[in-house]
């Protein structure tokens, strides 16, 4: 749990110390833009973590309810991608991801599926030798 929590905030984290400190100059705007968004969906990322954490709660009181909407896998990959794209690099493996087209929609309970889908990632990272892929 500690690295789920840990990811999304050293994201937050070091993204906006870029930002602050400008250290890519002050005519990156551009970059920063990128950056301010990646910081966003790690905060969202941590908000959803967080919010998990307090469903755990409700489960354990018997009080779980599912939020069900439709949203598309491609939307739901794309999130979650990002939050995991640079430790992927980090670990010199290759993240490849192959959708169908058009990307099909689901209802789901948006906020387990990235979850399912992180922990996947994560447990990718976590088993998968440096360099294999």
């Amino acid at each position: 749990m500690s690295h789920e929590l840990r990811t999304p905030l050293n994201a937050i984290i070091g993204f906006s110390d870029v930002i602050q400190q400008q250290m890519l100059g002050p005519d990156a705007s551009g970059r920063y833009e990128s950056y301010v968004g990646d910081i966003n969906n790690s905060g969202r990322h941590l908000l959803s973590i967080i919010n998990d954490i307090l469903d755990l709660s409700k489960i354990e009181a018997g009080r779980e309810e599912l939020s069900i909407s439709d949203i598309g896998l491609d939307e739901i990959v794309a999130s979650t991608e990002t939050l995991f794209a640079g430790r992927f690099e980090q670990a010199d493996l290759k993240l490849t991801i192959e959708m169908p087209t058009p990307a099909p929609t689901l209802s789901v309970d948006a906020r387990k599926m990235k979850q399912c889908l992180a922990n996947l990632l994560s447990n990718a990272l976590k088993f998968t030798p440096v360099g294999a892929w």
